[in-house]
């Protein structure tokens, strides 16, 4: 885990453990941008915040073939031991090029669908496509949300 951030070119590094990362870097747009990334076996999942823009969502499973063109697909999303859990909800995400990514605007705040306990679960209803869960260990939270809330301040995003 790293206690200060590091800084590799355009990408420092807030915190860091196995299968979990807080970064800041460019996006595709030129935008400086805080992410949050969680890896489980193949998937990936990324909360990512910029300064103006709502919270962003973006998903990657690759057993999901959206196809080449953009497309919506409704998913649901829990925190927690329950769907009804704090930032649990129906969103709707939209299929990006690349096959098997997601990517959604959140309007929520991030704070509430950040797991305060054990996975968050990305499913489709009427098994449009597979669920998929992040497990994520309850001991590391903490710096999760401090890392987080670092490389937020350092970009002067509010919440």
């Amino acid at each position: 885990m790293a206690l200060a951030a590091e800084r590799m070119d355009d990408l420092t590094v807030w915190w860091r453990t196995q299968n979990a990362e807080v970064v800041e870097h460019i996006t595709a747009g030129n935008e400086r941008a805080c992410s949050l990334v969680l890896y489980h076996e193949d998937d990936v999942l990324v909360f990512m915040w910029r300064k103006g823009a709502d919270p962003s969502l973006f998903l990657k499973h690759p057993g999901w073939r959206f196809g080449e063109s953009a497309g919506t697909a409704t998913v649901e999303i829990a925190v927690g031991q329950a769907s009804e859990a704090p930032g649990g909800g129906i969103a709707q995400l939209v299929a990006v090029d690349y096959r098997d990514w997601i990517k959604a605007r959140l309007d929520p705040p991030m704070a509430k669908i950040l797991p305060s306990e054990r996975d968050i679960e990305i499913g489709f209803p009427q098994g449009q496509a597979s669920q998929v869960s992040f497990p994520i260990d309850p001991a590391r939270m903490h710096g999760v949300r401090r890392g987080v809330r670092r490389c937020k301040n350092a970009l002067g995003i509010q919440d």
